[in-house]
């Protein structure tokens, strides 16, 4: 029962999306965006973030998505978890 709870707390801490701030090859400010499956199979969680960081819209650098699987296990069952790990790097649009 220890272990349902430190997975429920992982689940919950990774089901946001979160963003950091860059600086790019050109010495611009960019952000990278990380979400993953836990906000349903879509890059929504990815553009809804991307919409809170750049009002004024954004282009998309780069996009990546990978494939990672995690088994927990306790002395009684075993769990596959699927993760897809999505990643968008982008640069906000100047106001005009």
């Amino acid at each position: 029962m220890k272990y349902l709870g430190i997975l429920a707390t992982v689940i919950i801490i990774s089901s946001c999306a979160t963003s950091q701030e860059i600086v790019l090859p050109s010495g611009a400010k960019g952000f990278t965006i990380n979400c993953g499956s836990y906000e349903g199979d879509s890059w929504s969680a990815c553009y809804q973030k991307a919409g809170e960081m750049c009002p004024t819209g954004y282009d998309i650098l780069e996009k990546t998505e990978e494939q990672d699987k995690n088994i927990v296990a306790n002395n009684y069952t075993f769990q596959t978890l699927e993760d897809d790990k999505r990643v968008l790097v982008i640069e906000c649009k100047k106001d005009s």
